[in-house]
């Protein structure tokens, strides 16, 4: 086995793998964190010598893998002998990791596809609103975890948040994005504002349900900063919690297409959520409109419940308000067309 660092020839890391490698011999953290020390994580394995590599070997070296990519690198193998290809080259795809004929082109794809990750820091700006600036791209996870983060602290103590993305160049991880839709609706629930000030062309329709929507909330960042509403639905919904002999019911009636109706909805589950076990009937008979990212939203704290031992129950049985992974959470959500059929399921022990 032998495993050599190339000399350094620009930013990027080019480790070449010769002989037989084996799980027992082959200890790559030592090597990783070297490399991570000295910023060089745009890491080429060049795989030309290679005669044999078993899986655990493999699965060893993936397992560094997100801790290269959160410090802004990444993977690339090239030149993979053609007696390892099948089962070597399924397992690097399968963790994202990109293979090359030549060690050439795998070094030259970085500088192809050299992007700024995801930055966030806080700015100034009136007083009682939290700004935070995002820089650069978000298309996958370890984009955007630092700035989610940064988020997430700060609404522990701030009121209003405004998130200025106007020097965001690409936001295509789903994950961000959800998690933005769901901090909006909880936040909002507990009283907080949060905005977003986006360039039209990061609105991304149907990525994430809703996304496209939140990133178009405002167009200027004095807009944000004033709280200049939404366009409101004139004719307004209710939220009603109601408790009976046991079971919690959550009513939906009318139209429940404003921030403010959404918020009483994630408001009234945050209640419920502390009686964990308690049976709950989601009634949605009356409900006559709900925003995608809310009915998403929705699904989720449904499946949260179920998962917690809780029985849901939903009506009518066609729950247009609810996405089909909601519905097919276990045998704890169960759909019903009409209330007492529902109630007589939830009372049963």
């Amino acid at each position: 086995m032998s495993i050599t660092l190339l000399p350094a020839d620009g930013p990027v890391a080019v480790v070449l793998l010769q002989g037989e490698i084996t799980a027992a011999e082959f200890d790559p953290a030592a090597a990783i964190q070297h490399l991570i020390d000295h910023e060089r994580v745009q890491i080429v394995l060049d795989c030309g010598g290679l005669t044999h590599v078993d899986d655990e070997a493999v699965g060893g070296l993936l397992e560094h893998l997100p801790l290269i990519r959160e410090h802004g690198g990444d993977l690339r193998a090239c030149a993979l002998p053609s007696l390892l290809q099948g089962a070597l080259i399924t397992a690097l795809r399968e963790a994202g990791v990109e293979t090359f004929g030549s060690r050439a082109s795998a070094v030259a794809s970085f500088a192809r596809r050299r992007r700024p990750r995801l930055t966030a820091h806080q700015v100034g700006g009136p007083r009682g609103i939290v700004v935070i600036a995002l820089r650069g791209v978000a298309d996958a996870p370890s984009d955007s975890v630092k700035a989610l983060s940064l988020i997430l602290d700060r609404m522990l103590s701030a009121e209003q948040i405004v998130l200025d993305a106007r020097e965001v160049t690409s936001l295509k991880d789903e994950t961000f994005l959800g998690s933005l839709l769901l901090l909006d609706f909880r936040f909002a629930a507990t009283g907080g504002s949060l905005r977003i000030v986006a360039p039209r062309e990061l609105q991304v329709p149907g990525l994430v349900p809703g996304a496209d929507a939140l990133l178009a909330s405002y167009a200027t960042l004095d807009a944000a900063l004033v709280g200049r509403p939404l366009p409101e639905v004139t004719a307004r919904g209710e939220v009603q919690v109601l408790h009976r002999e046991g079971v919690h019911e959550l009513r939906l009636l009318g139209r429940l297409g404003s921030r403010e109706r959404c918020a009483e909805l994630f408001g009234a589950l945050e209640q419920l959520r502390a009686d964990r076990v308690a049976p709950l009937l989601l009634d949605g008979a009356e409900l006559t409109d709900l925003p995608r990212a809310a009915r998403h939203a929705l699904g989720v704290q449904l499946r949260g419940l179920s998962v917690r031992g809780a029985k849901v129950a939903v009506v009518p049985e066609g729950a247009w308000f609810l996405p089909p992974t909601a519905l097919s959470s276990g045998p704890r959500v169960h759909r019903f067309e009409g209330r007492q059929a529902a109630l007589a399921w939830l009372r049963q022990r």
